[in-house]
């Protein structure tokens, strides 16, 4: 298994914890979001960021070229900006549900750039090898 399938995988379980957390707000519109799961996502996703951040990106930073370092710091920025979100909709009270809807779809929609955009770059710049060894180092960063 190489990193971007680690992050991918990883993915995959923050969007089912996306979908609880939409569906919740359909069905209670006026409850809170459910705070659990706000704060799993939260941590989760704080760890997650931390092995983009600190192992991928690092890693890619001397590949990018001219626009890359944008590129990373944009993703940086969106990890922070994500964090927010949850730790205002796990605190509760009014607008809470609204930011945990926000911080879902701010998070699908951070997904996805970084599927189509950063793990192609990825894959471009760093080969499998490289791949394989940052999975080693990010079971270890753990």
């Amino acid at each position: 298994m190489n990193m971007i399938e680690v992050l991918q995988v990883e993915h995959g379980v923050l969007r089912r914890m996306m979908d609880l957390i939409e569906d919740h707000a359909v069905k209670n519109p006026r409850a809170n979001p459910p705070t659990e799961v706000c704060r799993m996502a939260l941590d989760l996703l704080a760890s997650h960021a931390r092995m983009e951040d600190e192992l991928l990106f690092t890693a890619l930073e001397p590949h990018v070229g001219a626009y890359g370092p944008l590129i990373l710091v944009d993703h940086r920025n969106d990890h922070r900006e994500i964090a927010a979100c949850f730790q205002a909709a796990a605190r509760m009270g009014e607008g809470s549900v609204e930011k945990s809807l926000e911080a879902a779809r701010f998070t699908r929609a951070h997904f996805d750039k970084e599927e189509k955009v950063l793990f192609t770059l990825a894959r471009r710049a760093l080969g499998k090898d490289e791949l394989e060894e940052l999975a080693v180092k990010a079971a270890k960063h753990r």
